[in-house]
C-alpha cells in the first residue's frame, strides 16, 4: 500500500491519539494542533469530526478561545446525532478544560 498524503483521515486519527489520550506519554498537543489543521486544510475545514479533533488539539495545549471557535464550527456542520458529544466539550473548553479519551 502507497502512502497518501492527503489523507485527511489519517492526520486526524493521530492528532486525536496526540490531543486526547488519557496516557501521558502518547499526549502531543503542538502535534496535534499541525496534524488536525492538515485534515482541515484538506477538507477545507467543513468536516465537523476534523474540527472537533482541531478544537481538542488547540484546548491541550491551553488555546480555548480557537478550541471553541473550532467546536462551533463543528457543533453548526454536524448532523444531530453527534451534537451531544460535540456540546461536552464545547462546554469542558469554554469552562478551561481539555478533552481527555477513555
Amino acid at each position: 500500500m502507497a502512502i497518501q498524503p492527503n489523507y485527511a483521515e489519517a492526520y486526524n486519527n493521530l492528532a486525536w491519539i496526540y490531543a486526547t489520550s488519557s496516557r501521558k506519554t502518547f499526549l502531543n498537543g503542538k502535534e496535534a494542533v499541525l496534524l488536525s489543521r492538515k485534515a482541515c486544510e484538506l477538507t477545507n475545514f467543513n468536516n465537523a469530526r476534523l474540527l472537533d479533533t482541531l478544537a481538542a488539539a488547540c484546548a491541550e495545549v491551553g488555546d480555548f478561545e480557537k478550541a471553541i471557535e473550532y467546536q462551533n464550527r463543528a457543533i453548526d456542520l454536524s448532523q444531530s446525532r453527534e451534537n451531544s458529544a460535540l456540546y461536552k466539550r464545547l462546554k469542558l473548553y469554554q469552562s478551561g478544560h481539555a478533552f481527555k479519551s477513555g
